[in-house]
């Protein structure tokens, strides 16, 4: 066996090359001059000689004026004017932080943050407490799980508080440009994390409009090592793309969701026909794996196939080496790669049963050669100074792989990369090996790029790796819903850590539903659970077999409350008068007064406040519903003092009553009360969280329906 390969820096510049490229007057200058030595068929250098003589003759430059405050190494602040590329400049010059914001920091250094400390501490304390979590976790330890999870959470807790206090003028930590400086940071690599997933997964572009789509064809054309890339061209044999394929399966499927224009469609066109072959695989390819699949589709597969089926010969005393040589990148490729082998098993190299440590050594040392030998062309295409296009922008992007994207993270599905390997649907631990290393293709790409990033901003060679993001989860299924952050999934690796068995996520207060009976949350989680194995083992799902058992349990619900059972109703509290900022006539406490004058004397006086209720909707929604209601009481002295709590509070109706919790298990609902209960409502209620889950899987009530009502009128 020969030596390990040493692909550390396989995705990656030399560290001395991520430095503050933030130069727009020059890339102007190279991007324009680029398409002028194109349309004229001069060199480029002659180009921007004639590009900066017309500018000097016929064009006046609009190089703003800024203020700003300027805070020495004392603290103390100069008010200061200077032009905007002046302003870039001296942060250039002078070393400083520039942050997205354009706020400027000193460099840590001249002067270190102690915030900055803190922040750093922490990120350490919590990936020790996270490491043991999951340590005690696949031990099954939960209760030194849970200890562990608890602190690490509160680790970042700490570490979210000082965004907090930035933006708050309650605490001493307010400084609203520090709390800006955090936010662009985290945006603008959530920014890159889901760019560079869209077009590495799918080849979906943001060319929001015709100037972000020139703009970045001209960057991806001028500011790439087309000699590079011409060169793993001509080594490899890959397809050279012509101006109407760039067009018609790149340029044009990412515009028309945005914009569409004769005129401005034509110039790209006729942009790209005078570039060169070599100059439009850039354009192409450049952070696309998914069109270098598409047109070089034997030579990606054969590269995918070197890691997937390796033949590697190891001997017995050399897999453990190679393991400890793995870089932590490679281990994460091959933990999924090698997913079932895995699965139950704390990755521990000198823990692991034999086999399994050989079968994981062959598949980190396949894909290390495999890096190593198609180096040239990750450089050339994929470790570039050409960022995705408008990444400030990302939010209005429509989507093809992200499923879930929050301030500082981003999940894609690869589903259609095991479509194009397998030629169907298909969930095995082959089809995850391939997402796996696209995954890995789009994670060291996303890395490099927040690395290009925090150079642009001066930071130092040495903390470049402070800014980062890693996969963390591996979801063999995930289910999305039509709200906002509420999904369910299931979990099979998490932080190098493969499940024996998966492990149930559920996101979103309307999926966790703590306010529903008890008996339905656990038949919505054996719902979410049968859904996902079922998926996850490639077998069909049934809509009618879930709708007969969503039917179920509305009429379990109804036989509850028709049992008088309180189980199936929320509950809130009802507090003191003076907790209120409303008065008792328009607050909750409103309902302590009318249990008690008009209930009180028959089924006993409520507690004192605080205590818990039970919210019961009623049928009544109109004044006149309310009048009929009262006057149709058995009890007149009860109706009686019903009118006048009414009176004397200004109300017309009571739409829902919050009745004593202890009363209610004592005496039951009243039946004043019960024979007006909305039956209905309290159904959709509890079973909103299966209406939802019906909804992830194609099935939509109509408003204010039942599953119940549906199959009565098909049975009609």
């Amino acid at each position: 066996m020969s030596k390990v390969p040493d692909v550390k820096d396989v995705f990656k510049f030399k560290q001395n090359e991520y430095i503050n490229n933030v130069d727009p007057v020059t890339d102007y200058m190279d991007m324009t001059g680029f398409v002028i030595a194109n349309k004229l068929g001069i060199s480029k250098e002659e180009a921007v000689k004639k590009i900066k003589k017309y500018i000097k003759e016929n064009v006046k430059v609009n190089n703003p004026d800024i203020e700003f405050l300027e805070r020495d190494l004392k603290g103390d602040t100069e008010k200061r004017t200077t032009s905007l590329l002046g302003y870039i400049k001296s942060v250039k010059v002078k070393g400083d932080i520039l942050a997205p914001s354009f706020t400027v920091y000193f460099n840590p250094n001249k002067k270190e943050s102690l915030h900055s400390s803190f922040a750093t501490d922490n990120v350490n304390k919590r990936s020790k407490h996270k490491y043991l979590a999951f340590d005690y976790k696949m031990n099954k330890n939960m209760q030194k799980f849970e200890e562990h999870n608890v602190i690490q959470k509160t680790l970042k807790i700490f570490n979210n508080a000082l965004s907090g206090g930035y933006g708050s003028k309650a605490t001493m930590l307010y400084n609203p440009s520090a709390h800006y400086t955090l936010t662009s940071i985290t945006r603008g690599m959530a920014g890159i994390g889901n760019a560079i997933s869209e077009m590495m997964i799918t080849g979906n572009r943001h060319y929001k409009d015709p100037t972000t789509t020139m703009g970045h064809i001209l960057a991806c054309a001028s500011k790439t090592d087309v000699d590079k890339i011409k060169k793993v061209i001509l080594r490899y044999n890959l397809h050279v793309p012509t101006a109407d394929e760039v067009m018609d399966d790149v340029i044009i499927p990412s515009i028309k969701r945005y914009w569409r224009s004769i005129v401005k469609e034509m110039e790209i066109y006729k942009t790209l026909k005078y570039m060169n072959g070599y100059e439009r695989a850039a354009v192409m390819y450049v952070n696309d794996l998914h069109h270098l699949a598409k047109y070089n589709d034997k030579y990606v597969r054969d590269m995918f196939d070197k890691i997937l089926h390796t033949d590697i010969d190891i001997s017995s005393d050399k897999y453990e080496a190679i393991l400890k040589d793995t870089p932590d990148w490679i281990t994460n490729l091959l933990i999924h790669v090698r997913v079932d082998d895995l699965k139950g098993k704390k990755y521990e190299i000198d823990k692991l049963d034999k086999d399994v440590a050989i079968k994981s050594a062959k598949t980190a040392l396949a894909s290390m050669l495999t890096f190593e030998e198609y180096s040239d062309f990750i450089q050339a295409f994929f470790v570039t100074k050409v960022f995705p296009p408008s990444i400030a922008h990302i939010k209005e992007m429509v989507r093809e792989s992200i499923v879930l994207s929050d301030t500082d993270s981003t999940c894609a599905t690869y589903q259609s990369w095991a479509e194009w390997y397998a030629g169907k649907m298909v969930i095995t631990p082959t089809t995850i090996g391939v997402t796996a290393i696209v995954m890995t293709f789009t994670t060291q790409a996303i890395d490099h790029y927040i690395k290009v990033m925090a150079g642009n901003m001066n930071i130092g060679s040495d903390k470049l790796s402070i800014l980062k993001m890693k996969n963390e989860f591996f979801w063999d299924v995930f289910v999305s819903t039509d709200v906002a952050k509420h999904y369910f999934s299931m979990i099979k690796v998490q932080e190098g850590n493969a499940f024996d068995k998966g492990d149930l996520e559920v996101k979103g207060v309307h999926l966790i539903a703590s306010q529903i009976y008890e008996g339905v949350r656990k038949i919505a989680t054996d719902m979410m659970i049968d859904i996902l194995t079922k998926i996850g083992n490639n077998e069909k799902l049934s809509i009618n077999e879930y709708l007969q058992q969503v039917a179920g349990v509305e009429t379990m619900i109804i036989d509850m409350i028709k049992k008088s059972s309180i189980d199936v109703f929320k509950t809130e509290k009802i507090k003191e008068e003076k907790a209120y900022k409303l008065t008792a006539d328009k607050s909750p406490f409103f309902h302590y007064n009318l249990w008690n004058m008009i209930f009180g004397e028959k089924y006993g006086k409520a507690p004192d406040p605080t205590y818990l209720a039970i919210k019961v909707p009623v049928v009544l929604d109109t004044k006149a519903d309310m009048k009929r209601y009262i006057e149709s009481l058995e009890d007149k002295e009860m109706a009686k003092r019903y009118k006048i709590i009414m009176e004397e509070n200004g109300k017309d109706v009571v739409k829902s009553y919050r009745l004593p919790l202890l009363k209610m298990k004592e005496v039951g609902i009243p039946k004043e009360i019960y024979d007006i209960i909305d039956i209905d409502r309290i159904v959709k209620d509890n079973c909103s969280i299966l209406y939802i889950i019906l909804n992830t899987i194609g099935y939509y009530l109509k408003p204010d329906s039942k599953v119940l009502d549906v199959l009565e009128e098909d049975n009609v």
